[in-house]
């Protein structure tokens, strides 16, 4: 995966559902992302479409590095934490290549990361610090991957105080060191390639944010 050249916020502006804070993992935030909501802010600009489309969220790339982002609104994540998504990268042509997935850690333009999946069956973790890029997960082939253009996974992070760890498919895939970050955020990532470039669209369903 090459770095992003162009960076789009879209924040999504749906209320937070809070639950019985006698669970024992309570969920903070949920949506189906099925139904439009004038609340949302829905982007739009050069190589980018994002917004709600036929019961799903999608972020639509036309240009080769294109790539856009949505935070779920909460008011900066400060515990521990896990966020899943159902995903799939729908691409026109299918022996190119594209990614989606969830954004994590993200403090501001310069300091973030993303769990990204491609339809090859591959994973991989990048990060910005500091503006620096780097990928402390490199590309990784796994199994716990449904393949193929327009496969639907479901992605999932949790966030513990001293380490992340990733899943597909309820597949424990990787956990590494990362300590957890005060009034962060989290949300939803779709980029396309810069040198196998396709359009592509990146979709999303059944987001849910709890509280560990």
């Amino acid at each position: 995966m090459l770095q992003p050249k162009f960076l789009t916020l879209i924040i999504i502006l749906t209320g937070v559902v809070s639950c019985n804070k006698n669970e024992e993992n309570p969920i903070v935030y949920q949506s189906t992302l099925s139904a439009s909501d004038p609340s949302w802010y829905a982007g739009s600009g050069n190589g980018y479409t994002c917004g709600f489309n036929q019961g799903k969220y999608e972020v639509s790339l036309t240009s080769p590095g294109a790539y856009g982002y949505a935070l779920v609104p909460i008011n900066g994540i400060n515990f521990q934490y896990s966020v899943s998504v159902d995903a799939s990268t729908q691409l026109s042509d299918a022996s190119k290549a594209g990614y989606c997935g969830l954004f994590f850690n993200f403090v501001d333009l310069n300091n973030y990361m993303g769990f990204i999946v491609a339809p090859n069956g591959k994973f991989a973790i990048f990060e910005y610090s500091g503006g620096n890029y780097s990928m402390p997960v490199s590309w990784t082939q796994t199994n716990a991957l449904k393949s193929g253009s327009g496969s639907i996974n479901t992605i999932q992070l949790s966030q513990s105080a001293t380490s992340m760890k990733v899943m597909i498919n309820n597949t424990v895939i990787n956990t590494f060191p990362l300590s957890m970050l005060q009034n962060c955020a989290v949300g939803l990532y779709a980029q396309a390639d810069t040198q196998n470039f396709t359009n592509m669209v990146g979709t999303f369903n059944n987001i849910v944010v709890k509280k560990l």
